[in-house]
């Protein structure tokens, strides 16, 4: 899979399964059921990032970035469950076997960033 590439819009596709499974299941749950009605969609923040305004797209892709890292972690955390090592995540992350264990490995949840 290693030097494998998608086009944007195949990524966007795939993204918006598992990020709608994410923020649902986060969101439903310990009283966030208000921050999912205020919630708009994954597609909406992805138009977003080309606007015009500045202050819009740059808030788009703090958003995207909040997204991405709990989709992440949570990724890395069902792998790890199912028995993958370090190194298979790393790879497919592109990154060290090192940098991903240093990021998940101590079993704490990572702190996330706002979605904006």
């Amino acid at each position: 899979m290693r030097g494998q590439t998608i086009s944007l819009a195949e990524a966007i596709a795939a993204g918006r399964a598992v990020c709608a499974d994410v923020l649902t299941a986060h969101l439903t749950s310990n009283g966030r059921q208000d921050i999912l009605t205020a919630m708009v969609k994954p597609t909406d923040v992805v138009a977003e990032t080309a606007s015009k305004d500045p202050a819009v797209g740059l808030r788009a892709a703090a958003s995207l970035r909040a997204l991405l890292e709990a989709v992440e972690e949570l990724q890395v955390r069902r792998a790890r469950a199912l028995g993958w090592s370090w190194q298979q995540i790393a790879e497919l992350l592109g990154v060290s076997k090192q940098a991903v264990h240093q990021m998940y490995g101590k079993g704490e949840r990572h702190p996330r960033r706002k979605p904006r």
